[in-house]
C-alpha cells in the first residue's frame, strides 16, 4: 500500500497543503491517522479523484 503525507498529497494533486487540510476538516477526502500523523492511501485517493471528476461531468460525458 502506497501512503502519502499531507505534503506529498498536495504535490500529487497539484494543490496547496491548506486545501488538503480543509478537505480533511470537512471529511471530504479519505484519510487516516497513525498517532498524530495524517496519512492518505494512494488507491483510495485515486478513486476519490475519479469520483470527483464524475461528479463534475456526470454520466453523459464521453471521453475522447
Amino acid at each position: 500500500m502506497e501512503v502519502f503525507s499531507v505534503k506529498e498529497l498536495a504535490t500529487y494533486l497539484n494543490c496547496s497543503i491548506s486545501s488538503i487540510r480543509k478537505l480533511v476538516r470537512t471529511n471530504q477526502i479519505p484519510n487516516f491517522r497513525i498517532g498524530s500523523k495524517l496519512n492518505f492511501n494512494k488507491e483510495l485517493i485515486d478513486k476519490w479523484v475519479y469520483s470527483q471528476s464524475m461528479n463534475n461531468y456526470g454520466d453523459d460525458y464521453k471521453w475522447k
